[in-house]
């Protein structure tokens, strides 16, 4: 896999390829993603530059061992860090996040007049201090209408499974 895919974003291209069992051999690259901190060399990709691509290859082939590896390795990094439930729980987490860091400024804004911009405060939305804006109901999302949002799913198909 190299950066600057065809196909879709490079993540997207990532995230495809490892829900399909390949074996993964990622460029060696600046580019970072969420799910990165939990990769690991060997086990769910292996990383190649210029130098050791094809040395890299030639030990692939020669190593049906690290071939079955790299394949579960695969199975297993899908299922935990890019499953439908696992993006729309780190999709929740970020909002979340969001969430919290917009409520001490929305607390402090209940004063303020109402011709000052939207914050997605409840308590200014149910008290006319504001008009809602666009971005309130994002920030509530939940379940099957978050993974509609972040493009999981159709949330007609899948069923979150959230604890």
């Amino acid at each position: 896999h190299m950066p600057g895919s065809a196909t879709g974003s490079y993540s997207r291209n990532l995230q495809y390829l490892w829900a399909h069992h390949s074996i993964i051999l990622i460029w060696d690259s600046i580019a970072v993603e969420h799910y990165y901190q939990y990769l690991e060399a060997g086990l769910h990709y292996l990383p190649v530059n210029q130098s050791t691509v094809h040395d890299t290859l030639y030990r692939l082939e020669a190593d049906p061992a690290l071939q079955e590896r790299l394949r579960r390795g695969a199975r297993t990094f899908a299922t935990t860090h890019l499953s439908g439930d696992s993006l729309v729980r780190r999709w929740d987490a970020v909002l979340q996040i969001l969430d919290r860091r917009q409520a001490p400024a929305a607390a402090d804004m209940r004063a303020a007049t109402a011709d000052a911009g939207c914050t997605c405060d409840d308590f200014l939305i149910h008290n006319r201090s504001y008009t809602p804006c666009a971005k309130c109901d994002t920030t509530k999302l939940t379940g099957a209408k978050l993974a509609k949002f972040v493009g999981v799913m159709p949330k007609s198909v899948w069923r979150p499974h959230i604890s």
